[in-house]
């Protein structure tokens, strides 16, 4: 029997890790600049909500759900990076105890809180975790709606009998069962919100009920009251989600139609993969300290709980891996390891589960100490190395240096969310040119590459757009991103190129930066 002093002693440790995940999360979140996806979220964040929820659907390829708490977020803590960032921070915080609650459930027997607390610790010091937990974009709140669904899932696949109570527990012995009602709220609420705040998560909801749900049927012995609870959280996960799946089917054909990736191949997976899995755990003895504790984390939970629970869980991780893959590369190149990274809980969950074997404990805190290091190593060189798009940078320069009658051309019209942000800081009255017309322009007849119904690409027919620009008494400043996608003809340098000189030039991954002044006035910079 567990005694209250063990209880307090796991909650005192999960409170540790939730505020040690915090303290990662929350260091240096303001360090980098916006770069161009989380200026999307500051512009659709500052939508009225009757735009945001009737037009912006039609061109954006995100629901709008994310954007509203923003909204919300931004009115009470402000604008700043560190501002916009926290709300996928706090999100990453909140599903640490989720995720002990699940990896705890998954393991059962008299080893399982060593296994949740294990589950929550792999994913509080993933690196790959903290840098989505410092992007002001939807993926750190879908994992915490994903983790939420599993939790609830898997405390129900753990309880067949309180599953089945009727009226998703709501119909207990004359009471509602708290536990049963926890666990379906979970999973419905989960759900949903994990499909109202990424397309793509409706494959959560496929794989759950490909997987999960047979083996609940199968564990309550195909109880009639859990097909109707069943029954019931489908209908009602469905009647949430409903009224955006005409925005849904519309967003998905403007991604199958035009969409900025153009091959998937086998390197790219496996970037992907690791990615998603072993993102910033570069070192090769940290690799394999990391897949030998799944490993063992396998063995035990084949041995001590059966296939069920290990199925269910590798149906949620494959599943959704295996179609967009095959989407990839038979109707349309969509992989993208950021939109999947909800498959990771499932690893971290599994690899907890190492924590759960009948090996000594001196055995156990070696591995968890070689983990602690390996996972930290990791962190430490995430903060080292990683860098967003340089806009506050790149702002301030052309603020300090561009004349007042200079030229700032953008290309795609998307890149005046990033730099109106930042200039409005350095110099307001600077403005800039963004080409073919200001965002959003919808409905020209361009190619619109991205699968952004709002960000066309420039075309020959556009030429004349640039007949007024000219170095010969100013300097002309150009800020490319993807170019190869958005002027694929060179309109635009090749016209500058003729006329003018380079006298600075730079590049920063996808983001190319240009200062073109008159023919012999200027030197490459």
């Amino acid at each position: 029997m567990t005694t209250g002093n063990s209880d307090n002693r796991h909650l005192w440790i999960l409170g540790a890790m939730t505020l040690a995940g915090a303290a990662l999360r929350f260091f240096l979140i303001d360090k980098e600049s916006l770069w161009m996806d989380e200026a999307y979220s500051v512009w659709f964040s500052q939508r009225p909500l009757g735009e945001l929820w009737s037009q912006v659907p039609a061109y954006e390829t995100h629901p709008p759900f994310y954007y509203t708490i923003l909204k919300g977020w931004t009115f009470l803590f402000g604008q700043g990076e560190g501002a916009l960032r926290a709300l996928s921070a706090m999100a990453g915080v909140c599903a640490i105890p989720l995720i002990y609650a699940l990896g705890a459930t998954v393991a059962e027997g008299s080893n399982a809180r060593q296994a949740g607390l294990a589950s929550a610790g792999l994913y509080t010091l993933a690196p790959v975790q903290l840098l989505y937990a410092q992007e002001a974009r939807p993926y750190g709140l879908l994992m915490l709606s994903a983790s939420m669904a599993m939790a609830g899932a898997f405390w129900l696949l753990a309880n067949p009998r309180r599953a089945a109570i009727p009226w998703l527990g709501f119909r207990g012995d004359g009471q509602p069962d708290r536990g049963a009602v926890l666990g379906w709220m979970g999973l419905i609420l989960g759900v949903a919100a994990s499909m109202w705040l990424h397309n793509l998560s409706t494959l959560l909801a496929l794989a759950l009920a490909l997987t999960l749900a047979p083996a609940l049927a199968h564990r309550t012995g195909y109880s009639g009251t859990f097909i109707r609870n069943a029954g019931m959280a489908a209908v009602a996960i469905l009647l949430i989600w409903a009224p955006f799946i005409p925005w849904f089917l519309a967003q998905s054909s403007n991604v199958n139609t035009s969409f900025w990736m153009s091959r998937i191949d086998a390197g790219m997976i496996a970037q992907g993969m690791e990615h998603i899995f072993l993102d910033n755990i570069s070192s090769w003895p940290a690799r394999a300290l990391v897949v030998v504790t799944f490993l063992l984390g396998l063995y035990t939970l084949a041995r001590n709980e059966g296939p069920a629970p290990l199925l269910a869980l590798a149906g949620i991780a494959t599943v959704p891996l295996a179609l967009v893959i095959a989407a990839s590369y038979m109707v349309k190149p969509m992989f993208l390891p950021r939109t999947l990274l909800w498959v990771s809980i499932p690893f971290y969950v599994v690899s907890g589960a190492a924590f759960a074997a009948d090996f000594g404990r001196a055995y156990k805190g070696a591995l968890a100490l070689l983990l602690l290091g390996a996972l930290l190593a990791g962190d430490l060189e995430y903060y080292e190395t990683h860098r967003k798009e340089p806009w506050r940078q790149l702002t301030a320069h052309i603020a300090k240096e561009a004349g007042n009658d200079d030229r700032v051309i953008l290309l795609p019209n998307g890149l005046e969310l990033p730099f109106n942000y930042y200039m409005s800081r350095f110099r307001p009255g600077l403005m800039a040119t963004p080409l073919p017309r200001a965002f959003p322009a919808v409905g020209m007849e361009r190619p619109y590459p991205s699968g952004n119904a709002a960000q066309p690409a420039l075309t020959e027919e556009d030429r004349p757009l640039l007949d007024g620009v000219s170095c010969h008494f100013s300097d002309v400043w150009v800020i490319l991103r993807l170019p190869h996608l958005f002027d694929p003809d060179k309109v635009a340098l090749d016209k500058l190129n003729r006329e003018c000189d380079v006298a600075e030039s730079q590049r920063s991954n996808v983001l190319f930066f240009y200062r073109f002044t008159g023919k012999g006035e200027g030197s490459q910079g």
